[in-house]
């Protein structure tokens, strides 16, 4: 039997892709028509026709509650996984689950025959065998998911699976009740459940053909207690079947329960009870929508607990609830009820998903439903409904008997709470961080964007999503464009390094970032070089040491600049003298705009020699200028002056005595000399450089500051044909700057 099975399945120890892709899709078709099964034999069904039938509050308590006593059989459905692997397993269970479910419909007829109590065992013999295979199934489900899906589809996934479960268990849920608005008998209730037991079994169909590998059989062979023992000896597997623990014993006091509060508390009629039964579903396609968005980035512990918050604020809203029936109030309850229970469900499957490896899954899992099944079954029994009967027989009635269970179930929530938020972090995101994405419409924005780059194949599909993540600036880009440097276009790569170095980024971002200085030598190191210093990163201070010496002329120039933002006084001497040295173009600028940064005025004279230099090109020169300027404080009023001076010299000359008689005006000095020998001079003279380069030495001599020292000196010692008009007229701005605004 076993290689039998073997050869139906891939003789590997993983699925391809395709066979992934194949999986998903046949999944996904089971999904939707099981939805359309659950819809007709679950939980609200199932409680309602209780009720039909003369079930008290204890035994709609007990039988809910089979859902979860009944996972002690998943014992069975590990040995089936282990002779026939996990999607058998699961077709031939799910087979047996809704012939099981069909004998529901003879209670009744056994109730009119031989009595209520016979027929009430036949309702409860007949749901005990539903959720008996049920169980069986369920030891196969996670190992399944885990087999068609990888890391970074795995959120995505399963919040799809809950997005199709209840989109067709919604619309499923509208004709059941347009079926039951009609009339609401028991025959209609009778074939519902035939129409539910079908669909269940044409769903077993689906699920026989999802292709897997050998790992779920492997996996379930092994002996029990060797999964006992790794849970044992692994923390965060202890803490993950505690807080699974506690999340079903709040699910199955608040759940069902809340149902049977809206019903009976409130009186209304059954197809009144669907529509909120409808409502909840709805809130289960938000949470599954919203998950199919951000749980695959943010991690499954976050939500998890926002979830479990929902689910507990379910007992407040109740015990705060209008005793009279407010409709938007219960809305509003059922909304957040189904949303809370379908967010918790899946966050738990893909945090199981994530910290258990794939040869543990099948009885990993099986452990942690049934103790976790058994635990909110015993709960669901004899603390819910038990309770609610005690509370009766006290002689409370109405809503406020439900009033006060929420009361005293909440104080059994709280401590439950705290298990679930001590779960290990997995690479997650804070709650505070989290929350702060729903109230970001440019994070929303960002959501959306990054929901259809997740499908993306080809080269030009990724071109496009660097470009649309560009123009929605997030934290929440961040692992996409971390991926878009594993590209082999160095477009991809630049424009995604680009666009990271727009947002704050975490310490992930800053290793990738590090490691591109490292291994993008010629292609992308500069710009990871550039943006390490713009974001003032100390870790990257060594690499960027290395880098000065690096042939990447474009990577030596940002490492500089990127060395004087950090503030590395060890690189400083280094930086000044690759700048003296070189005639590349580049360097020269970078070098330039490193010195400003520096900010040192002694380094002044650095950048008057290598303006003077004759081979230099024009544009260079004249960043050198701007850097002059802005070194000395007035490279706002410089740019205003070379602007108009190339546009027209007389209306740069204007300008530039207006910017010298605005620094007259502010100062507190009489008679300047600058402001009397500018005023002398004509447009003529003014551009003539041998002309007023003597002038400019010795007005510099005769004031004291060290600025003009340094200027006199350049001066003097500098050859006058290699002095350009721009660069005295620059020094004579800065003369003036430091006689009259400093």
């Amino acid at each position: 039997m076993i290689t039998l099975t073997r050869l139906a399945m891939n003789s590997g120890r993983s699925l391809t892709p395709t066979q992934q892709q194949i999986g998903r899709k046949r999944y996904l078709w089971f999904t939707s028509i099981n939805a359309i099964s659950y819809s007709c034999l679950g939980n609200s069904i199932l409680i309602l026709y209780a009720i039909k039938n003369g079930a008290d509050d204890f035994l709609v308590g007990l039988v809910t509650s089979f859902f979860y006593l009944t996972m002690p059989f998943m014992f069975m459905g590990k040995k089936m996984v282990a002779r026939l692997g996990a999607a058998r397993t699961y077709s031939i269970s799910w087979l047996f689950r809704n012939i099981s479910a069909s004998f529901m419909i003879l209670t009744p007829f056994v109730s009119a025959k031989f009595g209520l109590p016979y027929g009430l065992l036949v309702l409860s013999l007949s749901s005990f065998g539903f959720f008996v295979f049920r169980s069986v199934g369920l030891t196969a489900n996670t190992p399944v998911i885990g087999e068609i899906t990888t890391r970074t589809t795995r959120g995505n996934f399963i919040s799809r699976i809950w997005l199709h479960f209840n989109i067709f268990n919604l619309f499923t849920m509208i004709v059941l009740i347009r079926v039951l608005a009609m009339k609401s008998d028991l025959s209609y209730f009778q074939f519902i459940i035939a129409f539910g037991s079908i669909m269940g079994m044409i769903a077993a169909i689906f699920i026989y053909f999802v292709p897997e590998s050998e790992n779920p059989l492997l996996s379930g062979q092994q002996p029990i207690k060797i999964q006992w023992d790794f849970i044992r000896g692994n923390l965060k597997t202890q803490k993950l079947l505690i807080a699974w623990i506690s999340v079903v014993i709040i699910d199955v006091l608040i759940n069902p329960f809340s149902m049977v509060a809206l019903k009976n508390g409130y009186g209304i009629a059954d197809q009144d009870a669907l529509l909120f039964a409808l409502i909840q579903i709805f809130g289960g396609i938000l949470a599954a929508l919203i998950n199919s968005l951000i749980l695959d980035r943010v991690g499954p512990r976050p939500m998890l607990i926002i979830y479990v918050c929902g689910l507990i604020s379910i007992s407040f809203l109740w015990i705060i609830a209008p005793i009279k029936m407010f409709i938007i109030y219960p809305v509003l309850l059922f909304l957040i009820l189904g949303m809370s229970y379908a967010g918790s469900m899946t966050t738990l499957s893909h945090y199981f998903l994530t910290i258990i490896p794939d040869h543990k899954r099948v009885g990993v899992n099986m452990i942690i439903f049934m103790v976790s099944g058994l635990s909110a079954g015993l709960s669901g029994t004899f603390l819910g409904g038990g309770l609610l009967n005690t509370l009766r027989r006290l002689g409370i009635e109405g809503l406020h008997v439900y009033k006060l269970y929420f009361s005293i179930i909440l104080l059994v929530l709280l401590p439950l709470f705290f298990m679930v938020k001590r779960l290990e972090r997995v690479s997650d995101w804070k709650i505070r961080d989290v929350l702060g994405v729903f109230l970001s419409f440019r994070d929303i924005r960002a959501l959306f964007a990054l929901q259809h780059l997740d499908k993306t194949l080809n080269i030009q599909q990724e071109f496009e999503g660097v470009e649309r993540l560009r123009n929605v600036p997030s934290q929440l880009s961040e692992n996409k464009l971390l991926s878009y440097l594993d590209s082999p276009r160095f477009t991809i790569r630049g424009k995604a390094l680009a666009t990271l170095g727009r947002f704050k980024f975490s310490s992930h971002a800053v290793k990738a970032i590090i490691h591109e200085v490292e291994r993008g030598e010629f292609t992308t190191a500069y710009i990871a070089a550039e943006i390490l210093g713009e974001h003032k990163i100390k870790e990257a201070i060594p690499i960027l040491r290395e880098s000065l010496d690096s042939e990447d002329i474009y990577l030596r120039g940002t490492s500089m600049l990127a060395l004087a933002k950090l503030r590395d006084n060890q690189s400083t001497q280094r930086i000044k003298d690759i700048f003296s040295e070189t005639m590349n173009p580049r360097l020269i600028i970078h070098g330039a705009l490193a010195i400003v940064v520096i900010g040192d005025l002694d380094n002044l004279i650095l950048l008057l020699n290598k303006s003077a230099q004759g081979e230099i090109p024009h544009q260079v020169r004249e960043e050198l200028l701007f850097s002059i300027s802005e070194l000395c404080g007035c490279d706002e009023e410089f740019y205003r002056f070379l602007k108009s001076f190339k546009e027209n010299k007389e209306l740069g000359l204007s300008t530039l005595k207006e910017i010298i008689r605005n620094y007259q005006m502010t100062s507190q000095i009489n008679g300047s000399k600058i402001s009397e020998y500018i005023d002398r001079l004509d447009a003529a003279q003014l551009c003539d450089c041998d002309a007023i380069s003597p002038l400019l030495i010795q007005y510099a001599q005769d004031n004291s500051s060290p600025i003009s020292g340094t200027i006199a000196h350049f001066l003097i010692t500098t050859d006058p044909e290699s002095l350009s008009l721009e660069l005295v007229l620059c020094l004579l701005l800065v003369l003036a700057k430091f006689e009259l605004a400093n």
